[in-house]
C-alpha cells in the first residue's frame, strides 16, 4: 500500500502535499492550510485508510508546531539542524555586495576551482598560478602568496589608508576590532579584493590580459568610495559618521 493512500478522502478536509525532503511528506489541509505539520518517515501500511488529522497525531506522525505552520518553521523542518560557524555574520555583512559575500562563502569552505583543484578533479590543467606562474595554484597562494595579489592588496591599503589582513582572511574578519562600520568598510574592501583578484585570474587564463596591480587597486577604492557616499547615513552615530569623514579616500 502507498505511504499516501487514505490522505485524499472525499470529504471537504482533503489533505494536500506541498513539498517532500526525502521520506518526509509535508501534508496541509487542502482547504486553508490551517494545522501544518509534516509527516516523517512514513512506511508502506503506517497510515492505511486513515485521513483524519486527529488519528495522525495519535500515531505519533503528525508533527504540528506549537506556534502553528510558518514557511520558515517549515524549511527549517526539511533542512535539518545545522551548526554556525563563526565566520557567517563577517561574510554576510551587509557592507559586502552579494556576488562578493557568495565569493567569500565560497573561500571560506575552500571551493574554488584553482588549478590546483581542478588537477584533483583528474583535469589536464597546469597547476601553476596564473596570475604569477611561480607555485602551484592554491587559495592560499593565489589570495594571500602571489605576487600579484599583494601588490593589489598593499596599493588598496596605500589608497584608502587603513591596515588589512595579509593572511588569515577569515580569522581577521571575525575578530578585527572598531566601530561596527569599522568593521563593515574593511571587510567590504577586503571582499571586493578577493572578488576582483579572482575576476583578473579567469580574465587572465581566457583572455591572456591582466589589469596593472595599482590600476586594479585604483578601481577597487573608487567603487568603495561610491558606495559609503550612497549609504544611508540617517542611522549612524557621530562616531561613525566622523570616522567616515576622516577616511583617506572618500
Amino acid at each position: 500500500m502507498s505511504p499516501m493512500s487514505g490522505l485524499f478522502p472525499g470529504d471537504s478536509h482533503a489533505l494536500l502535499v506541498i513539498g517532500v525532503g526525502g521520506r518526509r511528506w509535508v501534508v496541509v489541509d487542502g482547504n486553508d492550510r490551517r494545522g501544518m505539520g509534516v509527516l516523517s518517515d512514513v512506511g508502506d501500511g503506517d497510515v492505511g485508510d486513515v485521513g483524519e488529522i486527529g488519528v495522525l497525531r495519535e500515531l505519533g506522525i503528525w508533527q504540528v508546531q506549537p506556534s502553528g505552520y510558518t514557511p520558515v518553521g517549515c524549511y527549517e523542518w526539511l533542512r535539518g539542524t545545522q551548526p554556525t560557524v563563526e565566520w557567517s555574520k563577517a561574510i554576510w555583512d551587509n557592507w559586502s555586495l552579494p556576488k562578493h559575500r557568495f565569493l567569500g562563502w565560497l573561500i571560506a569552505h575552500n571551493s574554488l576551482h584553482t588549478n590546483s583543484r581542478l588537477m584533483r578533479f583528474g583535469m589536464d590543467v597546469d597547476g601553476q598560478c596564473v596570475l604569477c606562474g611561480l607555485a602551484e595554484e592554491t587559495q592560499q597562494h593565489l589570495f594571500f602568496a602571489c605576487a600579484y595579489s599583494r601588490r593589489v592588496l598593499q596599493a588598496v591599503m596605500d589608497y584608502t589608508g587603513l591596515k588589512l589582513p595579509e593572511d588569515d582572511i577569515l580569522h581577521w574578519c571575525v575578530h578585527n576590532s572598531g566601530l561596527k562600520i569599522q568593521r563593515g568598510v574593511k571587510v567590504a574592501l577586503v571582499m571586493s579584493t578577493l572578488y576582483q583578484v579572482w575576476q583578473q585570474r579567469n580574465k587572465c587564463r581566457v583572455e591572456q590580459v591582466l589589469m596593472r596591480p595599482l590600476c586594479l587597486a585604483q578601481w577597487i577604492s573608487e567603487d568603495m568610495r561610491k558606495r559609503i557616499r550612497e549609504r544611508d547615513k540617517s542611522r549612524m552615530t557621530t562616531h561613525e559618521l566622523d570616522w567616515l569623514g576622516n577616511l583617506k579616500f572618500t
